[in-house]
Order: structure tokens, then sequence, then C-alpha cells
């Protein structure tokens, strides 16, 4: 529910945006389908160079009250180079592109620096006149230092945000005929997004409950790993002699292989609220500490295996009318190491829509 890949934006050629509606061939989605094409080189070559930057004196603060403080920018730029052309006209050709983004910034506490470097190269190459192959990969980090620090978190007391990953595309494109075309693609991610505690994993955290403020350390660290592995195969074929109209036929299957491995903890397995004494109603209460220890501790994994088959048409029956039956087939495995399957779902989900012009 949340992105992993972190692209430079500059890469994206054409986005389209699929809703309510979907054809057969979209799955596993509840919101919003997006869909993108990357850019490649051609028989002409062609950059660009981009940069945006924000010194602090740009940004005003309004107000000294450190309990009210805004968020302000102390630097901030954002910076691309990238460039496409041909290493053999009409044959094959590259592309690739680099950009460094950082956003230093305080919430009336500690800086909070993100730097995130991002790279991105793709390689296109049309072996013959009917069959073409591409190949890309994205690289990019999402690391954080003083995450989570405000006028009542100092950077120790802070996480360290460490998020690396990987995305790889191969796309097999082949024409068998004037009405009928193959595509074959494999692509995946794999990544994790660790948040460690800033003053290490035996050192315990403090916090002020008469005033809220945090010392020693930050109060829990959470570990994310994931990985994609998906395999895609789809024949479009058109037909203007089949029943009656003109149809544009698609099928296909899809192989999916995941894993994920969630973890959370308290570093030094416990944190405290220490209460100063205080005297209510002419009763007297010494300090206390409250320790919450072992709280809020797991280590969750889970392997998904999904396969997929899908058949759709677009049957323009006449003129005026335009007929879109689909049908789609999926097969969900989910399984837990030494707990063996324990997610099992075979939907089955038509489709049907139509235009009148």
């Amino acid at each position: 529910g949340t992105p992993w890949s972190f692209v430079n934006y500059n890469i994206i050629k054409e986005v389209q945006l699929i809703g309510l509606g979907a054809p057969a061939e979209y799955g596993g989605f509840t919101g919003v389908l997006f869909n993108s094409i990357t850019k490649s080189g051609s028989n002409d070559f062609s950059g660009m160079a981009e940069a945006y930057y924000v010194p602090g004196g740009l940004v005003s603060k309004n107000t000294t009250d450190r309990s009210i403080e805004p968020s302000s920018v102390e630097r901030w730029y954002d910076t691309t180079l990238q460039a496409g052309g041909p290493f053999i006209k009409d044959k094959l050709w590259y592309f690739v592109s680099a950009q460094y983004y950082l956003n230093e910034q305080s919430a009336g506490g500690p800086l909070r620096t993100e730097e995130s470097p991002r790279f991105f190269a793709k390689l296109s190459w049309q072996i013959n006149p009917d069959n073409k192959l591409e190949i890309w990969g994205e690289w990019d980090r999402y690391d954080i230092t003083g995450r989570g620090g405000d006028a009542f978190t100092p950077l120790e007391a802070t996480v360290t945000e460490d998020a690396p990953e990987y995305v790889w595309n191969f796309n097999w494109s082949r024409v068998i005929n004037p009405n009928m075309s193959l595509n074959v693609a494999y692509t995946g991610y794999s990544g994790y997004f660790y948040l460690d505690p800033a003053s290490g994993y035996d050192k315990q955290g403090h916090i002020d409950g008469d005033t809220g403020e945090a010392s020693e350390n930050s109060t829990y660290y959470y570990l994310a790993d994931r990985y994609r592995h998906q395999m895609v195969a789809s024949v479009s074929q058109y037909s203007d002699n089949f029943l009656t109209g003109k149809h544009d036929f698609k099928y296909g299957i899809e192989l999916e292989r995941s894993r994920t491995r969630s973890r959370a903890g308290i570093p030094g397995n416990a944190y405290y609220y220490e209460y100063s004494e205080y005297t209510y109603g002419g009763t007297y209460y010494p300090p206390v500490t409250y320790a919450y220890v072992g709280y809020y501790t797991y280590d969750q994994k889970g392997i998904n295996h999904r396969a997929s088959a899908f058949v759709q048409d677009s049957w323009q029956i006449n003129d005026r009318w335009t007929v879109n039956p689909g049908v789609r087939f999926d097969f969900n495995r989910g399984s837990v190491p030494g707990e063996g399957n324990i997610f099992r779902t075979q939907p089955i989900s038509p489709r049907i829509g139509f235009t009148f012009d």
C-alpha cells in the first residue's frame, strides 16, 4: 500500500491511469492502476540538465515560540542529468538518467536530512523487423537522519532510515503476423526499509512524562524487507471476420512470487516514562517510573505465490456499439515459514462494459 520505487519523474514519457471498469488484464488492485512508460533512446542524441535549489535564507519563520515553531527548510535541491541516443542507428539505443535529491529541514528540533540518489539505464534493441528487446534497471536510496525529530525529540532519540532498492524489467515483443503480436516480460524489485535507533540497539529510551521530552534513544525500531518477481506473457490478436464486427482479443498469463519480512521492537527491550513528585489534594505522590518491557515486538515473514490468466475482447459490433467482455482467473497462495499455506483463494472475475456513440 506504499510506494517502494522512488523514481525520478523525468524518466517517465507517458502515464495511464485506470480505475473501475479496468479490463480483465488488470487485477489485484483496490484503487487506481498506474501504468507508466519510460523514455527510450532514438537515432538522434538528446539530453537534459535540470536543477532546483531553495536556500534556507528564502524560508522565513513567523514565531520564536518553541512549542509551536513551524517546520523550516534549511537546504533543498533536486538535480537531474540524462541523455539518450544510438549505439547503432536503427538497431540499438540507450537512455540513462541520474538524479540527486537533498532536503534538510527542522521541525523545531534537530536537523532532518533526506538524501536520495537515483539512477536509471535502458537499452532498446530492434533485433529484426519482427522482434524487439528492452532491458532497463533502476536503483535508488531513500535515506533519512533525524527522522521523527522535533522540539521534544533530540537527534539521539530519533531513528535513522536506510532504504535502498532495485527495480528491473526485461521485455520482449514479437510481431507474429500483421494481426497478431506476442509480449513477454520479466520484472521485479528488491529492497528494504530500515528504521534504526540513532543511539543503537542496546541503549534504552526515556521520556519525561511531565514535559513529553525524549532522551537517550528511540523507543522503537522497524525493519522491512520486500522482494517480488513477476513473469507476464500476452498475445494480442485482431480479427475482422469472427462472428459479427471487428474484434481485438487479448489473452495472457501472469506468474508472481513475492516475499516479505517485517520486524519491530524496542532498543534494549524496554523504554521508560519518568514522572516527578507532586502533591494533589493534600496527598504527596513520589517520583515514579513506568517501564514498557518487550512491548510491540514481532518478526513476521510471508511468501506469496500467484498465477493468473485472463482473456478479453474489444468487440466493435458496428460504428456505434463497442462491447468489452472479459474474465480473469487468479490463484493465490500465501504461506508462512514453518506453518505452510495459510491463505488460499481462487477468485473468478468477469468483466463487461460497453460504449455507445
